[in-house]
């Protein structure tokens, strides 16, 4: 073959197991349908089926598995005897050592992706950037904000259990920028405004902050 050197492994059996490159398929898997491109890929695997490991070390220390997906050099790389597995991107998954998991990343440390097929948990995006959808988003169950969970309850919207309606209860938090109320707002408890702490006990006194009294305040005893 062309531009083939010394020491370039080609590996193929009856059980259609295909490797290529130095050191694919050492230990002599004999599962079936394993595909091995990129020197030391599945280098150790001596049973499993259907695994696919493409670059350099792809899934080298994976004995036993079956089903897994490596694409990118040092892919899988420690992953001993998971199945089902996916890992997409150099690196991707490379401290990874169970089954059913996703990862798609760029060098060791941009994971972009991270998913459990057995669970149905994923993970999108960074502890920066910001992850942007570009189509409709259905949540069929609740939507969390940090903690608190944005529900659809039978068409009712509830915000931590509380029905964001006219009869909705804000308790705690801080309502930023500019906010319109439509219908009446009750405060229970201190409203604070700007550097007024207690904007109930300013009206009271009205000692500094409240500068003029001439129609807004009915009495200032």
């Amino acid at each position: 073959l062309a531009n083939f050197t010394s020491g370039t492994t080609i590996y193929s059996d009856s059980s259609s197991n295909i490797g290529l490159g130095s050191l694919s398929l050492y230990a002599g898997t004999s599962g079936e349908s394993n595909i091995a491109v990129g020197a030391n890929t599945l280098m150790s695997h001596t049973s499993g089926d259907r695994n696919v490991a493409v670059g350099q070390n792809a899934f080298m220390q994976n004995t036993s598995g079956s089903d897994n997906t490596a694409i990118g050099s040092f892919a899988g790389d420690n992953n001993l005897t998971g199945s089902g597995n996916v890992f997409i991107g150099a690196y991707a998954g490379f401290g990874e050592t169970g089954s059913n998991k996703l990862y798609i990343t760029s060098g060791s440390s941009n994971q972009l992706l991270y998913g459990d097929f057995s669970t149905g948990d994923l993970s999108l995006g960074q502890i920066s950037g910001t992850v942007t959808i570009l189509n409709d988003l259905s949540v069929t169950d609740s939507l969390y904000i940090g903690s608190e969970a944005l529900t659809n309850n039978g068409g009712t919207l509830e915000w931590d259990g509380v029905a964001l309606d006219g009869s909705s209860t804000f308790t705690g938090g801080t309502v930023t920028n500019a906010t319109t109320f439509s219908s009446d707002v009750t405060v229970d408890g201190t409203l604070a405004a700007g550097s007024i702490t207690d904007v109930e006990s300013e009206i009271n006194t009205n000692t500094s902050s409240i500068s003029t009294n001439t129609s807004s305040i009915s009495t200032n005893s």
